[in-house]
């Protein structure tokens, strides 16, 4: 909850050794760059409490811009940072696209559980936004990054990809978006075979089969056909 100042730099230096003189912060040194900390949680929380939550808003906001401007690299490599400053200055929007690509990242690095974790919050970031063609999208891509990601973590007998991967279908449907109903459906029918429903998955196979040949794709209808099989 540290709040990032930006100010002339002896101004700043001037406030951070007034702050350190009266046991408020400490330093710490790390690669060869100084940082500072609440000395006491309780005191760091204190002073956040006692701002306004508009203040709280204007700085988690300025925090992220300054991360966005002057950190490109924190920004890339610690995206779930500016999502958290995003999502408590109330900005949506970039809330959902720094959570996001957490999880892309977190995935990448075969961290599912903080993959999960991360395109949760992605999607309810999502649902505030105004509803739309864009958040609609939105909303399905995230939906097939989760899902492989609770299988992979919760076993894809879980009961609940069978709801995440319903959501995706009925989405990607209305989007007529072939190559995502595709993956919403095989998601459906891996779900329904390790769980060896076996009506259901001779169902699923069959839609796969026709989503495939109508996709024109070879790969997919090689895939579909598989998934019959």
């Amino acid at each position: 909850n540290g709040l990032l100042v930006i100010e002339f730099p002896k101004q700043l230096d001037s406030h951070l050794a007034l702050l350190v003189e009266h046991d408020v912060i400490r330093p710490i040194s790390a690669a060869g760059e100084t940082h500072y900390e609440f000395k006491h949680a309780l005191v760091r929380d204190a002073a956040y409490d006692s701002l306004l939550l508009s203040q709280r808003q204007q700085l988690h906001a300025a925090c992220g811009r300054c991360l966005e401007e002057f950190f490109p690299d924190v920004a890339r490599t610690e995206p779930e940072l500016l999502a958290y400053h995003f999502r408590l200055a109330g900005d949506a929007k970039k809330a959902r696209a720094y959570a996001e690509k957490a999880g892309d990242r977190a995935t990448a690095a075969c961290a599912f559980q903080e993959a999960i974790a991360s395109y949760e919050e992605a999607l309810k970031q999502n649902d505030l936004l105004p509803e739309g063609a864009d958040h609609a999208r939105q909303t399905l891509e995230l939906l097939l990054k989760l899902g492989p990601a609770i299988g992979m973590i919760r076993g894809a007998q879980d009961p609940i990809l069978r709801g995440i991967y319903r959501r995706a279908e009925a989405l990607s449907r209305t989007a007529d978006d072939t190559t995502a109903l595709f993956k919403a459906v095989w998601g459906l029918w891996y779900h329904a075979n390790i769980s060896r429903e076996l009506g259901d998955v001779a169902i699923f196979s069959e839609q796969l089969v026709e989503i495939g040949a109508r996709s024109g794709d070879e790969d997919l209808l090689l895939e579909a056909i598989h998934c019959r099989w």
